[in-house]
């Protein structure tokens, strides 16, 4: 019994330091190049974006896959998934045999996590995309235009997702900064 205690003992304290660090960011600021982001319902800062975490895999020598975890919070190391919903993720397959001139031309899928409260959009918005193609398929959202889609795990990475509502607001992702790997194999 002592034997297994000191084992979860010593376990739970190599566990990756996934602690938040409280940073302040006022509601309302406009998008400023360098700062991390958030989350803009026309113009005005919903959600604030502190840290994000990239991946993905080789199931097969003909697809690849790609993912990106946005947080509101800054972390340290990517937070386990099981654990912490992140606010935005954003996921695509690249095909071999298809030329792709940016990453933006595989996503997916984009979910973005509304806090109650705001009008029209709590909860998930999930938004389905076709090789970085909006064809229609959420009832809340008319178009989605990627200004940019850059990331890689040595350099800065910067998102700038336009997401028109059938209601004529503009729902924007914006985070520039680390992009780090998220752990995940």
């Amino acid at each position: 019994m002592l034997f297994m205690l000191t084992a979860l003992l010593i376990a739970s304290c190599e566990k990756a330091d996934t602690t938040a660090v409280d940073e302040d960011i006022i509601a309302g600021e406009e998008v400023v190049e360098g700062t991390n982001g958030g989350i803009y319902l026309d113009g005005k800062l919903i959600i604030p974006l502190r840290s994000a975490f990239v991946g993905g895999a080789f199931p097969t020598p003909y697809v690849n896959s790609n993912r990106c975890h946005i947080y509101e919070k800054k972390f340290k190391t990517g937070p386990l998934w099981n654990e912490v919903k992140e606010t935005a993720y954003i996921t695509g397959v690249k095909y071999s045999e298809k030329e792709y001139s940016s990453m933006s031309q595989s996503i997916e899928r984009i979910e973005i996590t509304v806090p109650a409260g705001v009008s029209g959009l709590s909860g998930t918005l999930a938004i389905p995309l076709t090789q970085g193609q909006y064809n229609g398929g959420c009832e809340k959202v008319s178009a989605v235009k990627f200004h940019n889609y850059d990331f890689a795990l040595d350099k800065e990475g910067k998102i700038d997702i336009e997401i028109t509502l059938t209601d004529g607001r503009s729902l924007r992702i914006y985070y520039a900064g680390a992009t780090p790997y998220d752990g995940y194999i």
